[in-house]
C-alpha cells in the first residue's frame, strides 16, 4: 500500500497538483504522516558557534524518519552523521550518531513550515549532561 502511495505522490507531483508533502501541504499538519513528510529536505542549525555547523537532511517512510547530515566543531573536527527518528503525536524525535561514535537526541516540533525547534542533548539518553533549546531551520524541500 506504501508503495502505491509513493507512486501515487510521485505521479500526482509530476503534474504539478499538490499534495504528498508539497509546499501546500497545511499548516499545521494535523496528522503524524503530514509532519513527517513537512520534514523531508535539509535543515541547518541555527546561532551556532563561529567555525560549528550542523546540518541534516531528512526523509520520511510514513512515520518514520532518517538520513545524513554534516557536522563542525569549531577549532575541532567535522564530518558526518547518521540519524534515525519518527515522528509521534506531533512531535519529533531523532537520534543523531556522528563518525565518531558520539550520540545525541533531539526532540521537538515545527513551529512553522521552515522551523524545527526542540532540545538537542549530547550522550546517551542517561547521560547527565544538559540538554540546550535549538533551532533548525529549513535550507531545501
Amino acid at each position: 500500500m506504501r508503495l502505491l502511495r509513493t507512486v501515487i505522490c510521485g505521479l500526482v507531483l509530476a503534474v504539478g497538483i499538490p499534495s504528498c508533502g508539497s509546499p501546500t501541504q497545511p499548516f499545521p499538519p494535523t496528522s503524524d504522516d503530514g509532519l513527517a513528510q513537512l520534514l523531508n529536505g535539509a535543515w541547518a542549525q541555527q546561532g551556532t558557534v563561529v567555525g560549528s555547523s550542523l546540518v541534516l537532511t531528512l526523509s520520511s517512510f510514513g512515520t518514520s524518519l532518517s538520513g545524513t547530515g554534516q557536522y563542525a566543531i569549531e577549532a575541532g573536527r567535522s564530518g558526518a552523521l547518521t540519524l534515525t527518528g519518527s515522528v509521534s503525536s506531533l512531535r519529533v524525535h531523532l537520534d543523531i550518531v556522528y563518525d565518531d561514535g558520539a550520540v545525541a537526541q533531539f526532540d521537538g516540533a515545527l513551529s512553522d513550515r521552515n522551523t524545527l525547534t526542540g532540545a538537542l542533548h549530547n550522550g546517551t539518553p542517561q547521560s547527565l549532561t544538559p540538554s540546550f533549546m535549538t533551532t533548525f531551520t529549513r535550507t531545501t524541500s
